[in-house]
């Protein structure tokens, strides 16, 4: 009995230390875990990432009111969308692996506003207010925001908000956003070496990049 139940203890060991030298010493440091450019190559709006971290995958970006619309971006399209003074907010999702925490660096993104639109900003991660502040008129806006916080796992939902439009047709338009972080291993539940020891031997890539 004693030999059974070192044998089950030691699988989610092995697969951690396995995920911890796949993930290797260039992870320690903030680096892109997830990009949106939304272009498609071809002169169209893409909604999906357009590249993705190892151990990270992430949905397309949502608009909570559903009204997505494609403008020009810094280069090539931009994400935009209208009534801003309704609570309206870009979303997007990404799930960590099992095994792998993420832990956040910084969120880089460009944004415009129209003359009626937004003119401030807010970031929510899984919920809780991490980042703010104004929007740019006119122009594009580069923000580089520096973020901190606990180790995220699992399904982490990330909402980007805009507040003080003036009508209901005011645009809000963001483009270029990246997300930084590290990643890190940690202990696995007994039931999940399994899954981590699949991901492993599909031999993936540290960063792949969406085909477009």
């Amino acid at each position: 009995m004693y030999a059974n139940h070192r044998g089950t203890r030691s699988r989610p060991l092995v697969s951690g230390l396995l995920i911890a030298s796949l993930l290797g010493p260039a992870n320690a440091a903030a680096a892109t875990v997830l990009a949106y450019d939304f272009d498609d190559g071809a002169g169209g709006l893409r909604l999906a990432p357009a590249a993705e971290a190892t151990f990270i995958t992430a949905g397309p970006l949502a608009d909570i009111d559903g009204t997505i619309t494609d403008l020009t971006g810094v280069s090539g399209r931009a994400a935009a969308a209208k009534d801003w003074h309704d609570g309206n907010a870009f979303v997007f999702a990404l799930t960590v692996a099992p095994g792998v925490a993420l832990v956040l660096e910084g969120l880089a993104f460009a944004e415009r506003a129209s003359a009626s639109g937004p003119t401030a900003w807010s970031l929510a991660v899984a919920g809780t207010e991490v980042a703010s502040g104004a929007t740019t008129s006119g122009t594009f806006g580069v923000h580089d925001q520096p973020l901190a916080g606990a180790p995220l796992t699992g399904l982490v939902t990330f909402t980007l908000a805009g507040s003080g439009a003036t009508t209901a047709s005011g645009t809000w338009r963001i483009d270029d956003l990246v997300l930084r972080g590290a990643l890190h291993a940690v202990p696995l539940p007994a039931a999940g070496w399994l899954f981590a020891s699949a991901v492993l031997g599909a031999g993936l890539p540290r960063f792949r990049r969406r085909g477009r």
